[in-house]
């Protein structure tokens, strides 16, 4: 049950909410319609109610252009900012977000008490970011398993298991497995995550 305020008004805490209900909140706190965030995130007003109800997921590109309209990052909306050691166990990953079509992401460290966002992507064959996007920070991505192709600033990079790619994430970047195999791409993001 949530808190209540002096006023007797709900108090909502965003970080302990799923990606839907927190967009919404965060929406809500902005005093923003529904078809205003959309048409700031270049999104239908349908899709947006469809994600914060949790009946759709959003691609990643969109994801960055709606945390944009609403002023706050990427990280911010997926990760939690609970407790400063955390451990996070193998047996207890868990794929949070749609990215593209079959795609996961792990969120493993994320939110405003770190300069760092980790995450761990499952790709499967024909798995693609969609249109490029650029965002504050550095990146390096390490193929754990698997193939994947990373386009970075207009160049394509195919890497391997046990490769690794630095880059500037204000280059449009973006990814694709062209391969027969799911891929496995731990991404580690610093300064001013996405």
């Amino acid at each position: 049950m949530p808190n209540r305020d002096h006023k007797g008004k709900a108090e909502v805490n965003p970080d302990k909410l799923e990606l839907g209900p927190k967009l919404r909140a965060i929406r809500f706190s902005l005093g923003l319609s529904v078809r205003e965030a959309a048409g700031a995130a270049s999104l239908s007003p349908s899709m947006l109610s469809k994600v914060e109800r949790g009946l759709a997921q959003l691609s990643l590109p969109t994801l960055l252009r709606l945390s944009k309209a609403y002023g706050v990052k990427v990280g911010d909306l997926v990760g939690s900012g609970e407790g400063a050691v955390r451990v996070f166990r193998a047996r207890e990953r868990v794929a949070g977000t749609t990215l593209t079509g079959e795609t996961k992401a792990a969120w493993l460290l994320s939110g405003a008490s770190t300069a760092l966002q980790v995450n761990v992507f499952y790709i499967p064959p024909n798995g693609e970011s969609g249109e490029p996007y650029s965002h504050e920070g550095e990146e390096i991505a390490y193929v754990v398993r698997g193939q994947v192709d990373l386009m970075v600033d207009g160049d394509s990079y195919s890497l391997q298991a046990g490769d690794l790619l630095y880059y500037p994430s204000t280059k449009a970047h973006g990814w694709a497995n062209h391969s027969d195999s799911d891929a496995e791409v731990l991404w580690v993001t610093a300064k001013g995550r996405f």
